[in-house]
């Protein structure tokens, strides 16, 4: 069981079936039971898509983006002059992330 799940359990007992133990703070290692609330799967991705956390969303508003706009800016001026396998241990991303910037095939509305 994981940490949060168990605090749920320990500070307000049973979880309901088919329900999910969320994060208002939206940190997935955290098992502060004030942090946490019950919800349906459909709640929990709308509590993502309302903070702006959700995958889909492109660049800076993804939450989980490595890389700022003005890093592909710097990447896309820098290449070929240094290597994408050079760029990527620079940036700390994987190689096909620096290809698809690149290339354009993500970050494209960036110029």
């Amino acid at each position: 069981m994981m940490a949060h799940r168990a605090s749920w359990v320990i500070h307000f007992g049973a979880i309901p079936d088919g329900m999910c133990v969320c994060h208002h703070c939206d940190n997935p290692e955290c098992a502060n039971p004030t942090h946490l609330f019950i919800g349906t799967h459909q709640d929990n991705m709308r509590d993502r898509n309302q903070k702006g956390r959700a995958a889909r969303l492109g660049g800076e508003r993804n939450g989980c983006a490595l890389l700022k706009e003005a890093d592909v800016r710097v990447i896309r001026s820098l290449w070929p002059l240094k290597s994408q396998s050079e760029l990527a241990r620079i940036y700390g991303v994987h190689l096909s992330t620096v290809h698809l910037i690149v290339h354009r095939r993500h970050w494209k509305d960036v110029v």
